[in-house]
């Protein structure tokens, strides 16, 4: 009977790593949300993925927009955190893909016009929020900043509800990155270098 008990218990744990409707990623123990595309006001065609690490999930952690929030690691508390990883929270904002950001950075970033990225967003409380929208800004002088907004929501299968954003970072640095859907805030810190990190 131990051996049923435990044989159970493993299903229910590999069950709550995977989000209904998600494929696993080739690492371990890592969820992700399903890819969508659609039209925005941030451009015609972008997508999302959304890493989950396996770790941080628990049976008592909420499901949908709330529970997905939960399990991306970053502060609860909105303050600015680094970006080493794919997709992170700060306050009410889930956001990333930062490396992918960081590389489309790297593949574009040539000439004065800098290079056009992609985020994902996604607020906590997205039935209260008519957009969202980033600002980043250089943290060295000459302060230079940017900004991009998105006004359409995308809803993945699951019900998760985001935002797809496109900016153009005007030149290499440290940028922090102010991200606002409604009451939901969150800043981020992005590194973008031309040459190998």
């Amino acid at each position: 009977m131990p051996e049923r008990r435990r044989a159970a218990g493993l299903a229910l744990a590999a069950a709550v790593l995977v989000l209904p409707g998600c494929a696993a990623t080739p690492g371990a123990g890592e969820a992700l949300l399903p890819r969508t595309a659609g039209p925005t006001s941030a451009g015609p065609q972008a997508s999302v993925s959304v890493t989950v690490p396996a770790a941080s999930t628990e049976a008592t952690t909420p499901s949908g927009q709330a529970g997905l929030l939960a399990r991306l690691p970053g502060p609860a508390d909105g303050s600015c955190t680094p970006t080493p990883q794919r997709n992170l929270r700060s306050g009410g904002i889930g956001a990333g893909d930062f490396v992918r950001a960081r590389e489309a950075f790297k593949a574009g970033g040539s000439g004065r016009k800098g290079a056009e990225i992609r985020l994902h967003v996604i607020p906590a409380h997205p039935r209260q929020a008519s957009g969202a929208t980033v600002v980043l800004t250089r943290l060295r002088k000459p302060a230079v900043t940017a900004r991009a907004t998105a006004t359409r929501a995308r809803v993945t299968p699951d019900g998760v509800r985001y935002y797809a954003l496109r900016v153009t970072v005007p030149g290499p640095g440290t940028w922090r990155a102010a991200i606002s859907a409604g009451r939901d805030h969150g800043c981020f810190t992005i590194a973008f270098n031309r040459r190998a990190q």
